[in-house]
């Protein structure tokens, strides 16, 4: 019997890979074989899940924007005037927050 994969699950953790990979080395670094052989997957996996280089930066930038957008919304949640709160939200302050950012420019 065939295992079962969440196929959401999937696309996330392999746009999160793509963004790790964007992060460290720019957009050169991304590449369906670099993104497999971090993944300790084939080509065909990646290829599985996305059809094209382009469908896969847009899955990672949304990722990313999805993130800092549930920051941004605590943040408001939390104090809606706390400006600093807001900032430390959306700037690149952390190393995930600075892969979102270097998801956004590459």
């Amino acid at each position: 019997m065939p295992r079962q994969v969440d196929a959401l699950a999937r696309r996330q953790e392999i746009a999160e890979i793509a963004a790790e990979l964007l992060a460290a080395g720019g957009r050169t670094a991304v590449s369906v074989r670099s993104i497999a052989a971090h993944a300790g997957v084939s080509k065909a996996v990646v290829t599985h899940y996305f059809e094209s280089m382009e469908e896969l930066l847009e899955a990672t930038y949304e990722i990313r924007r999805a993130k800092t957008r549930a920051r941004v919304q605590q943040a408001l949640a939390d104090d809606p005037s706390d400006v600093l709160a807001l900032a430390e939200a959306i700037l690149p302050i952390n190393d995930e927050q600075r892969m979102d950012w270097a998801v956004y420019i590459g």
